[in-house]
C-alpha cells in the first residue's frame, strides 16, 4: 500500500508539473508583441498600408527578426533594406527603406540603382513627374529584366539627354533619339556612341539643312551617328522591332 501511495504521489507530482509548464509555455509572450513601423519617404500610400497590415498580421506568427526582415522582402519588390531593433518589454521597430529609382522605363516601371525594375505603382507620384525616361522596345525586354548592354547605355547616357530627347532602344545596334520640341528630328545611335552636346547640336543644325532642301518637309529626318566620324542622312529607316 505504501508502494502504491508513493508512486501515486509521484504521478499526480508529474502531471502537475507538465501542466505548470503547458501553461507557462501558452502565457509566455510573443516574440513581437509590439511593432512599431517607420517608413523612409518613396513608397506609394497603397504600399505603406499593405506594408503595415502585412506586419501586424506576422506579429501575430511571432516570427525571428530575421524571417521577418526576409519576408517583408521577398513579398514588396519596392523593399531594399529592413532594420529591425528589438526594445524593452518586447518592442519591436521595423524600419523599411525602398530601392531609389533612376528613371522610368515604358512608363510602367522604375530602373532602380541596383538594376531591378520596381512597378511605378510602388513608389510615390512625384518619381514620375521628375524621373528621365527610356522606351524599351517589347522584343527587346524579357520579362521584368533588361539587357546589361542596355543597362551600361543608360548608366553612361546623361540625364538631360533623356529628358529632352524620347529614347528608345531596340536593340544594342539600334538606339532612336527623338527631340522632344522637334519631332521630326530623329538620332540614330548604338550603344557605344558617344552622344556628347556638341554632336546632337550639329545633329540639329544637320537636320535643319535637310528639312530646308527636302521637298516634302513633313517627312522625318533621321540622322544616322553610328558610324565613326560619319553623319548619314536618312529620308527615312525601316521600322525596328
Amino acid at each position: 500500500m505504501k508502494i502504491k501511495g508513493i508512486v501515486m504521489l509521484s504521478v499526480l507530482i508529474a502531471c502537475s508539473i507538465l501542466a505548470i509548464s503547458y501553461t507557462t509555455i501558452n502565457k509566455s509572450p510573443k516574440q513581437f508583441k509590439n511593432i512599431s513601423l517607420s517608413l523612409v519617404e518613396g513608397f506609394s500610400k497603397d504600399v505603406q498600408k499593405s506594408l503595415l497590415l502585412f506586419i501586424k498580421e506576422q506579429e501575430k506568427m511571432s516570427c525571428s527578426p530575421t524571417v521577418l526582415a526576409s519576408l517583408i522582402k521577398e513579398t514588396f519588390p519596392s523593399v531594399n533594406k529592413v532594420i529591425i531593433r528589438s526594445g524593452k518589454q518586447n518592442k519591436v521597430h521595423v524600419k523599411v527603406k525602398p530601392y531609389v529609382p533612376l528613371l522610368t522605363v515604358n512608363d510602367s516601371f522604375f530602373l532602380t540603382k541596383s538594376g531591378k525594375l520596381v512597378a511605378v505603382s510602388d513608389y510615390h507620384k512625384s518619381y514620375h513627374l521628375t524621373l528621365p525616361a527610356i522606351i524599351i522596345n517589347k522584343k527587346a525586354q524579357e520579362s521584368l529584366e533588361i539587357s546589361s548592354l542596355c543597362k551600361q547605355f543608360i548608366h553612361h547616357c546623361p540625364t538631360e539627354l533623356m529628358k529632352e530627347y524620347t529614347v528608345t532602344w531596340y536593340s544594342p545596334t539600334a538606339v532612336t533619339l527623338q527631340d522632344k520640341k522637334n519631332k521630326k528630328c530623329i538620332v540614330l545611335a548604338h550603344n557605344e556612341t558617344e552622344l556628347s552636346e556638341s554632336l546632337l547640336k550639329h545633329c540639329k543644325q544637320v537636320q535643319q539643312e535637310a528639312v530646308h532642301n527636302n521637298a516634302s518637309k513633313h517627312k522625318q529626318c533621321w540622322i544616322d551617328v553610328r558610324f565613326k566620324n560619319q553623319i548619314i542622312i536618312r529620308s527615312e529607316w525601316e521600322e525596328l522591332g
